[in-house]
Formats: C-alpha cells, structure tokens, sequence
C-alpha cells in the first residue's frame, strides 16, 4: 500500500505493530517519528506528522504522557512544556499559547493571579504586587485593600481581617495600631473606628478579653466599670456590658450577673446592688423580700406571704426589730410570745388572751399569770389549782369568791 496517514497510522500493517506516521515531505515511506520531517515534528495520534501550532500544542492527546503543550511564535518548529523560555511571552495561556501580556481573564483561566503593577506573568500569589497585596478570589485579580476586599474572608485564607481607611497598605488581624492608635474598635463590618458603641465595648474580644462597659451617657469611650456612669447614677454592671441604676427589676434579676445570683435593692442606698439587705438604711430596711427589694420590719411586711420566697409569712416583734421572726417565742426576752392574727408579737394579758380577734381561729384563750406566761385554750393546767376559767379570760383558784 501507498504510505499515507491511514496507512502509517495503521500499527497492524508492522511487524512488530506500531503506530508510524507519514510525512508530506517523505511520501514514499512511512516514519517511526517525525524528528526528521522538516518543520513538522508533531507526531498526531492518528499517525501524520504535523507542523507546530496553537491548535496542535494545546492538544494533550498528541503527546504521551498525554500533556498540554504550548506553542511559541518565536520557535515555532517546536512545542514547549511551558513558556519560560518564549522570549517576551512567558505566560503559558489556557488554549497552548504563550502569551506576553497578562489580563485578569487569563489569570483566571489558569489559575494565577493578575497584578495592574507587573503584566508580564500571572502570579501564585499578590504578596509582591505593588498597591495590591490582597488576592481578589472572585477576579483573581491582586486588589488594593479596602473594606469590601478585607472583610470578605475567602480573600483572606478565612481570617477575619479589618481595613483602616488610614493604612491601606493591607488587611490588618486588628485595628490596634490604626490611624496612630486612634480607630482602634474593630467593627462588625470589617473596618476599624475610634468611636465606641454599645456592640464594641460589650465584646470582650476588643479588649483582649477584659469586660469593659458601654455607659450611653458618656459615648466617647468604654468604661472600665459604671463607677461614674451617668453622674454616679447608672452604676450597676450588667452581665450584657452595659450600665444600669440600681432597682429592684435590674437587682432581682440573675441574668443581669455574671455569676447569675441575684442581689437586693435598698431604696435607701442606692449606691449597689446587695448581697443581702442587712446595711440597708443603717440597719432598719433589713428584711430581704421576695421582688428583692429590702424593708423595715413590721406587722404589714412579716405578715404577708408575698413578701416571702418561701410564700410562708413571718412575725414582727416591735421590741427585736432585727428582722421577722417565724415564730415570736425569743421576742422581748421570752415576754412578747403569743402570735397574733396580724402577726405581731404580744405579752400575754387577760385583755390580749381574751380577744378573738387576736388569734386565726377567732377563739379566744385564757391568760394564766401563775404559769409560764401565755396564753392557753383552758385553766386546766395552771398554777397549781388556778383551774377556773374567768369571765375576763383570766384563770383563778377555787375560793368563796370564786
């Protein structure tokens, strides 16, 4: 058969069976290779040899290990495995073509990244690129700093980073040292500024960690506690960061502590929130209720249930104001024992042990004074023989009189 490129492609007509290729200057034979047919030295899969190109470069299956090759105009008689070497054209385009001038599109299409500052290479990264050391990953191109290429994380491997308007030589881990230690509060956004927020000063993250304050009646800077908050006023420090006067809705509530215990408020000394309410108003407001507000014994405050966590009511002793008692039996020195309805505390008297009122059941007692004082349901057991039940509620010994 005539040699042809379907012949020469054909390995079954050699023995042993291999691929040849045919040569258009050399038409009488079919070749091994087509190192020596002038000016065409591609050897096509399909068996023919063929003259360099783009086209023939960029075809991976011409070559074995199959590999995009690349075509240069200034050696055209061959392909090259890259374009360092293709004088004026290093850059190795998409399509198997040394190219001598970058674009961002092309960049993007290999994978590098393009510098407005150096044309002449497509580039791994910008961290060379004057003005422009930020990989822009959605152009691929380099990028100045600013807050749109900073705050975008997959510009930056990930990492939050924060653009001051005052250095835009790059993305900076923080504004610590922004405009010459002035917008030093990173933002939410990713830019950095000197002017405080109720946001910044609560995030502890501003501050390496520490707790600062945000007291909106003096904005210009976060407080390190609520000291001097509004003139001594909004003193309280909040779990949240902020600053609160003292009440009994912002005391008594444990979500406003970082140790979530509630604490106790003193109308009478404003100057806190209290452990307890012991100090309150020089010892008087001592009892602890249950909206944690303090107050001043009395029959009105022991005697109701609401004021109590427990929802069980209390005594006062008018003679031992020190707190509500539950129960009067150390009132006055053991004087003051019997409990009342109105649950105040009584020495027992024929007028105290006779009055129904005085007692929940509304059944009056009987007052023996030759007995342990109080006062008791009968005389059965008073004194010695003052076994009588008196009209006035008093207990006596049988006599002619009696």
């Amino acid at each position: 058969q005539a040699p042809s490129v379907a012949t020469c492609g054909d390995a079954s007509l050699f023995s042993p069976p291999a691929v040849h290729y045919f040569c258009s200057d050399q038409p009488n034979s079919c070749l091994t290779d087509c190192a020596s047919c002038t000016g065409k030295v591609i050897e096509s899969n399909d068996g023919e040899c063929l003259a360099p190109s783009v086209a023939t470069c960029g075809d991976a299956s011409m070559f074995t290990p199959p590999v995009v090759h690349y075509f240069c105009s200034s050696q055209p008689t061959t392909c090259l495995t890259d374009c360092n070497s293709c004088s004026g054209k290093i850059i190795e385009g998409p399509n198997g073509e040394c190219i001598g001038t970058a674009t961002a599109a092309i960049c993007q299409q290999i994978g590098g990244y393009y510098c407005t500052d150096d044309e002449s290479d497509c580039f791994n990264d910008c961290d060379s690129c004057l003005g422009e050391p930020i990989t822009d990953v959605s152009t691929s191109a380099c990028a100045a700093p600013s807050l749109a290429i900073c705050s975008n994380t997959a510009n930056t491997g990930g990492v939050q980073k924060y653009f001051c308007a005052a250095d835009t030589s790059d993305c900076f881990d923080n504004c610590d040292a922004c405009n010459g230690a002035t917008d030093i509060f990173e933002v939410s956004d990713g830019s950095c500024t000197a002017t405080p927020s109720q946001t910044i000063c609560t995030d502890p993250n501003q501050f390496g960690g520490t707790q600062k304050y945000w007291c909106a009646e003096d904005p210009s800077q976060c407080q390190d506690n609520c000291d001097t908050c509004a003139t001594n006023t909004k003193i309280i420090e909040m779990a949240d960061g902020t600053c609160a006067v003292p009440s009994k809705a912002v005391c008594g509530n444990t979500a406003n502590f970082a140790d979530g215990v509630a604490r106790y408020y003193c109308a009478s000394d404003e100057s806190d929130c209290f452990a307890n309410c012991d100090a309150c108003n020089s010892n008087a407001d001592i009892v602890e209720l249950a909206d944690f507000g303090c107050a001043a014994p009395s029959t009105t405050v022991c005697g109701n249930t609401a004021n109590f966590a427990d929802g069980v009511a209390r005594y006062y002793c008018a003679s031992d104001e020190s707190d509500c008692f539950a129960n009067c039996n150390a009132c006055n020195s053991n004087t003051d024992i019997v409990e009342l309805a109105d649950f105040s505390c009584a020495a027992p008297t024929t007028a105290v042990c006779g009055q129904t009122s005085n007692f929940p059941d509304g059944i009056a007692r009987y007052y023996c004074a030759e007995d342990t004082p109080d006062c008791f349901a009968d005389c059965n057991s008073c004194g010695t023989n003052f076994v009588i039940e008196m009209p006035d509620n008093s207990c006596a010994a049988p006599s002619t009189d009696v």
